[in-house]
C-alpha cells in the first residue's frame, strides 16, 4: 500500500533529515520493500515502497530526465501504460515502467490539471524545483489516506498519523467535536481529523504550496455526479453493470505479483473473487478472516472458495489476539499516545 511523508519550506532545518527519516520508519509496515528520501533547502520527501509494478525499478522518490520535477506516491494508477504511449509521443523519455513515473512527465506537461487524467487510487505529492512549488493531491473517492498540519509556514503531510506524530511541532490537542462526530457518524468528515489542527485532504482535492512565501491554495478537482446519465431498460441495465464490474475487477489485477482477493462469501466478495479467477484464468487466492466465535462467518466464503477452486486461506481471530494487538492497532490509527491510555486503564 504504500506510505508518503514530507517537510516543505523549513527553511534549511538541520532536523529535517533526522525526522524525516523517524517518518519513514513509523509508516515501514506500509512499504516493507524499499524506502527512499530527498532532502534540499525547501523539501524533504520520504516513501515506503510496497512493490506492486516494475518490482525493481520503481524506487521513490523518483524524477523526471532532468530532476526538476519529483514526486512520493501511495497508490497505484490504472490507466498509465495509456498515459505512457501518450506523454512518448510527445517527447517525454522514461527510465523506469512504474506508474509514479509516468504522473511526472504528465504534471510536466499539463501541471495541476494532470490529475483529471488519472484512472486510480491515489495520494502523493510532487515537487516542482524551478517554480518552487509542491502539489498533493487525492484520488477522487478518498481511498487513499492523506494527513498534514501546518506550523508557522510549513507544512507537514504522511500517509498517518503515526508518522506525523514524529514531528515535534504536531498539535495533539483532541477535537471533541470530530469524536461526537466518530460516535455518531462512525467516522470523522473531511477535512477534519480527531486532532482539532490537523487536517485530512478530502476526497478529489488539490493542495498546493508556494516554498517562496508559504501560501497554500486547496480546490476540487472533480464532483460526484448524481443526475440520470441514460435510461435503459432493465436487462440492457443489468448488463452495463456487469461490464462495469468486470472493467474495474480488470484494472485491479495489474500487478507484477500474485493477486489475492478478500473473500467474506457475502454478495460484493464472492462476485469479485469470481470475476478475477476468470480473468486470470487460473486459481486465484482468497483470504476470509472470522472469529473463533462464530464460525458461520467462514462457511460461505469456504463454499465459494470450493467453487471456484483458489487457493483458500483462514485467519482465524480470538477475544485474546484483540485485547493483546488493541494498543498496537490504536498505535497505527494515531488517535491517542499509547501512554494516555495506558494510564487511564
Amino acid at each position: 500500500m504504500c506510505g508518503i511523508a514530507g517537510i516543505i519550506n523549513h527553511h534549511a532545518d538541520p532536523e529535517a533529515g533526522r525526522i524525516l527519516s523517524a517518518m519513514n520508519q513509523a509508516q515501514a509496515h506500509r512499504g516493507p520493500d524499499d524506502s527512499g528520501t530527498y532532502l534540499d533547502d525547501e523539501v524533504a520527501l520520504g516513501h515506503r515502497r510496497l512493490s506492486i509494478i516494475d518490482l525493481s525499478g520503481g524506487h521513490q522518490p523518483i524524477f523526471n530526465e532532468d530532476n526538476t520535477i519529483g514526486i512520493v506516491l501511495n497508490g497505484e494508477i490504472y490507466n498509465y501504460r495509456r498515459l505512457r504511449e501518450e506523454l512518448e509521443g510527445r517527447g517525454h523519455r522514461f527510465r523506469t515502467d512504474t506508474d509514479a513515473e509516468v504522473v511526472v512527465h504528465l504534471y510536466e506537461e499539463y501541471d495541476s490539471e494532470c490529475v483529471s487524467m488519472l484512472d486510480g487510487m491515489f495520494a502523493f505529492a510532487v515537487y516542482n524545483r524551478k517554480k518552487r512549488r509542491v502539489l498533493l493531491a487525492r484520488d477522487r473517492l478518498g481511498k487513499k489516506p492523506l494527513l498534514y498540519f501546518m506550523t508557522g509556514d510549513t507544512l507537514v503531510f504522511a500517509s498517518e498519523f503515526s508518522a506525523l506524530q514524529c514531528h515535534p511541532a504536531m498539535p495533539r490537542e483532541l477535537d471533541c467535536d470530530s469524536i461526537s462526530d466518530f460516535l455518531s457518524l462512525q467516522y470523522i468528515p473531511s477535512p477534519n481529523t480527531v486532532y482539532r489542527n490537523v487536517r485530512k485532504l478530502p476526497p478529489a482535492h488539490l493542495l498546493e504550496l508556494r516554498c517562496a512565501d508559504g501560501t497554500v491554495s486547496i480546490r476540487s478537482y472533480w464532483h460526484l455526479d448524481y443526475s440520470l446519465k441514460q435510461e435503459l431498460p432493465f436487462e440492457e441495465a443489468a448488463g452495463e453493470v456487469r461490464r462495469l464490474v468486470e472493467k474495474a475487477v480488470a484494472k485491479r489485477l495489474m500487478a507484477d505479483v500474485p493477486c489475492g482477493v478478500f473473500l467474506s462469501g457475502g454478495l460484493d466478495s464472492s462476485l469479485v473473487c469470481s470475476i478475477a479467477a476468470k480473468k486470470l484464468g487460473k486459481p486465484i487466492r482468497t483470504f476470509a478472516i472470522g472469529m473463533d466465535t462464530d464460525a458461520i462467518d467462514l462457511k460461505y466464503a469456504r463454499q465459494t472458495a470450493d467453487y471456484l477452486g483458489s487457493e483458500h486461506h483462514e485467519i482465524i481471530i480470538n477475544r485474546e489476539m484483540v485485547l493483546s494487538s488493541l494498543e498496537e492497532v490504536i498505535r497505527l490509527l494515531g488517535t491517542w499516545d499509547i501512554t494516555t491510555i495506558r494510564a487511564s486503564m
